[in-house]
C-alpha cells in the first residue's frame, strides 16, 4: 500500500457530492406522505421514504415538509434509525429488502461499502448532465466535489459538510484568568488543558473533552490515512489522546466517556453544564448548543495543529444522500435529492445552524445570522483534509483501527501491540477480498 493519493488538503481537490437513502423495519416514521390530500380524478402522488440517523431528524423533516408543499406529485416521508451503529442498522435494513428509496450516509467509507454490495443507484448520468446544463452548480459545493467520485462514478450528492474546530467556555477562561485561545499547537493545547483542570467530585472541571470518534485525527491533519504504508502519524495520534485521557488526566477519561448514560451526547451535556473548558468537535455542535437553549458562554477557535502545519488546518468531509438501487421511482427520488442538496435545502440547513454542502453568499449570511457568533465563520474558511478517502476497504480499516484504539485506551494492549494488530488485520482485509486501496 502506497501513500494514499488523497493525502492532500481538500482545498486542493475539486468538489465532492454523494447521496444516501434508507429506511427499514427499525426506522421510525417522522413525516408521512400518506396524509397528502388526494383530489378526485387525480393520481396518487409518488411516495418516497428517506432514512436518516436520529440527530438528522429536526432539519430533515423540515426539508421534506418544504419539498412536499411544493410538489403535489411527490411526497417524502422521513424515517429515523438509531444513532448508535447507524451504518450497521442501515445496511441490515437494505439487505433485508425494506422499502428504502433514499438514505443518508456519514462518509465516503460507509458509502463505498454499500456501493460494493449493490445497494446504491449510480446517478452519474444525472449528475454529469446537471453539471453540463447548469442545473447542478458543482462550484457551489466547494473544493471537495471531485473526491466523491468512486471508480469514476457518482453515487450520491453532498447534503452537509463537516468541519472540526475548538469550542471553549469563555467563563471558565475568565475565572482562571487565562486569555481565550487562538491558533495553538497540540502541545500548547495539552498544556492549556492541564492549567484549566481543577476541582474534584461534583466540582471537577476538565480542561477538555475529546470524543473517541476519530482517534486518528492528528494523522488526518497531516493528510495521512489508514491505508498508508507509514503509519507514524496514526500511531502518534493514539499516543497523544491517551496522554490527555490517562497521563495528564486533563480530559474526561476514555472509560468515563464510554460508560456515560448517553455516550453520543455526553460531551454536549458536560460542556453545557460548565464541566469542560474546551471541546474539539464538529460544526454540528453549534446546532446542539442553539437547540438546547443553553446559557453557556461559548465561542469557537481554530483546531490546534502540529508544528509545521498551516494555520487553520483541520479535518472534515461531506455527508451524503443516495438513492437505493431498489427504488421504484428514481427520477422522483433524484428530484428530491436536487432540492435537499441544492440551494433550497441549504437554506433550511443554514436556518437550523447546520452547515450545508451547498454554499453561496446567501447561505453564508443565513448561517452566520442564526449562529449569532462571528467566530463560527471559521467553519467556512478552514483548510480541510478529507476524513475518509474514496478507497475500497477503508470502512473495514476504520473498524479495525478503532477496535485496537479502544483496547489501547483501556490498557488491554500496548501501543505497539495495537498498531501491530491493526497492520495484520489491514493486510487480511485487502488480501482476503482482493482489494487494492
Amino acid at each position: 500500500m502506497n501513500k494514499n493519493i488523497f493525502s492532500v488538503p481538500v482545498s486542493l481537490l475539486c468538489m465532492i457530492s454523494l447521496c444516501f437513502t434508507g429506511c427499514g423495519a427499525k426506522a421510525v416514521p417522522v413525516t408521512s406522505a400518506d396524509t397528502a390530500a388526494h383530489t378526485a380524478g387525480t393520481a396518487a402522488p409518488v411516495s418516497l421514504q428517506y432514512d436518516v440517523w436520529e440527530d438528522e431528524l429536526p432539519y430533515a423533516e423540515k426539508a421534506a415538509d418544504a419539498f412536499n408543499a411544493l410538489h403535489n406529485d411527490i411526497q417524502v416521508r422521513v424515517c429515523s434509525i438509531s444513532e448508535s451503529d447507524y451504518e450497521i442498522n442501515l445496511k441490515a435494513s437494505l439487505d433485508s429488502g425494506d422499502k428504502i428509496d433514499l438514505f443518508s450516509t456519514k462518509g465516503m467509507a460507509s458509502l463505498i461499502q454499500l456501493v460494493e454490495s449493490g445497494k446504491v443507484l449510480d446517478i452519474s448520468d444525472r449528475v454529469k448532465q446537471g453539471i453540463k446544463d447548469g442545473t447542478l452548480d458543482a462550484a457551489a459545493y466547494g473544493a471537495m466535489f471531485n473526491s466523491i467520485l468512486y471508480q469514476n462514478c457518482y453515487y450520491a450528492l453532498p447534503s452537509r459538510t463537516t468541519c472540526w474546530e475548538l469550542y471553549y467556555n469563555k467563563d471558565i477562561f475568565d475565572k482562571a484568568g487565562i486569555a481565550f485561545p487562538g491558533q495553538m499547537t497540540w502541545a500548547e493545547y495539552a498544556a492549556l488543558a492541564k492549567r484549566l483542570t481543577s476541582g474534584t467530585g461534583d466540582s471537577k472541571v476538565y480542561g477538555g473533552y475529546w470524543v473517541d470518534w476519530i482517534p486518528n485525527f492528528l494523522a488526518l491533519q497531516h493528510g495521512s490515512y489508514l491505508t498508508d504504508d507509514d503509519l507514524t502519524y496514526a500511531r502518534q495520534s493514539l499516543s497523544f489522546l491517551q496522554s490527555l485521557y490517562a497521563t495528564d488526566r486533563s480530559h474526561v477519561s476514555f472509560s468515563d466517556m464510554k460508560n456515560a448514560d448517553d455516550p453520543n451526547h455526553d460531551v454536549y451535556t458536560q460542556f453545557e453544564d460548565g464541566k469542560v473548558a474546551m471541546v474539539p468537535q464538529g460544526e454540528w455542535m453549534v446546532n446542539e448548543l442553539i437547540s438546547s437553549k443553553t446559557d453557556v458562554n461559548w465561542e469557537v477557535a481554530p483546531m490546534p495543529i502540529d508544528d509545521g502545519e498551516d494555520a487553520g488546518t483541520t479535518v472534515g468531509q461531506y455527508q451524503f444522500v443516495s438513492i437505493s438501487s431498489s427504488c421504484s421511482h428514481p427520477e422522483e427520488a433524484y428530484t428530491f435529492m436536487q432540492f435537499l442538496c441544492g440551494k433550497e435545502g441549504a437554506e433550511i440547513y443554514a436556518q437550523n445552524a447546520i452547515l450545508p454542502a451547498y454554499q453561496d453568499a446567501d447561505i453564508t449570511e443565513a448561517y452566520l445570522k442564526i449562529t449569532g457568533k462571528e467566530s463560527t465563520r471559521i467553519f467556512l474558511q478552514a483548510k480541510k483534509y478529507i476524513e475518509q478517502p474514496p478507497v475500497r476497504g477503508y470502512q473495514e480499516c476504520i473498524v479495525s483501527y478503532f477496535q485496537q484504539a479502544e483496547k489501547y485506551f483501556y490498557g488491554k494492549e500496548s501501543l505497539d501491540e495495537a498498531m501491530q494488530q491493526f497492520e495484520a488485520e489491514r493486510s487480511s482485509i485487502y488480501s482476503s477480498s482482493a482489494l487494492q486501496p
